[in-house]
C-alpha cells in the first residue's frame, strides 16, 4: 500500500510543469500573415511578438500576456486570445479582427 501511495505521489508530482510551458517558443503561421510568433514566459505573464521574415523578433513589438483558464489572454486591441490546440500541438491566435493558426517552428 504504501508503495502505491509513493508511486501516486511520484507520478502526480511528475505531471506538474510549469503552468503555460506549452505556448513558450517560437511558432511559424500555417498560412497568411503574420509569418511567426513568438511566447516567451516573463515570471508569472507571458510576452507575445508577432512578427515576419524580414522583422527579427526582438524588434518587433511585445505584448503582455497572462493565463487564464487554459489560455493566453494579450493586453492588446481587440483582446486577442491564444488557444493550445491538444491534438494539433499548434495554437490558434483569435481575435475580433480575426484568426491565425501556428504550428512550432523547426
Amino acid at each position: 500500500m504504501k508503495r502505491i501511495a509513493m508511486l501516486a505521489l511520484a507520478l502526480a508530482l511528475s505531471a506538474c510543469g510549469k503552468s503555460g510551458a506549452e505556448f513558450e517558443g517560437k511558432w511559424a503561421v500555417v498560412s497568411g500573415q503574420p509569418n511567426f510568433m513568438s511566447v516567451e514566459r516573463n515570471d508569472n505573464d507571458f510576452i507575445v511578438r508577432l512578427y515576419d521574415s524580414s522583422t527579427p523578433p526582438e524588434k518587433a513589438t511585445p505584448m503582455s500576456a497572462v493565463l487564464k483558464d487554459g489560455k493566453l489572454v494579450v493586453s492588446a486591441f481587440a483582446a486577442p486570445t491564444i488557444t493550445y490546440v491538444k491534438s494539433t500541438g499548434n495554437l490558434v491566435f483569435s481575435s475580433a479582427m480575426g484568426g491565425y493558426e501556428f504550428k512550432r517552428a523547426k
